[in-house]
């Protein structure tokens, strides 16, 4: 059609998000629904009192790209709660 353009845009549709306890970043993850996800991991046993949204909606290869590196370059080192991106086998804190 003229005058219209294609886009092969990818969606924008996951935030990055951390949960913190005292202050401190103990998981950094990504979600298309941050609230919930932290509801899914408050279940799971990770403990945190804080749901922190990191940016605004990204392309999830972009914001899996922005976890990896926030992991990696976490100023105390990887938060206690990644285990997948650090190679942790459990929760410090007890739980999974």
């Amino acid at each position: 059609m003229p005058g219209h353009r294609k886009t092969n845009r990818t969606a924008r549709d996951t935030y990055n998000y951390d949960l913190n306890f005292m202050g401190f970043t103990v998981y950094k993850g990504i979600s298309k629904n941050p609230e919930e996800r932290a509801k899914q991991h408050e279940r799971e046993g990770k403990v945190f009192d804080e749901v922190k949204i990191t940016s605004r909606k990204r392309s999830r290869k972009r914001a899996e790209k922005e976890e990896t590196e926030a992991i990696q370059n976490n100023f105390l080192g990887p938060p206690p709660l990644n285990i997948q991106k650090t190679g942790r086998k459990r929760n410090p804190f007890g739980g999974w």
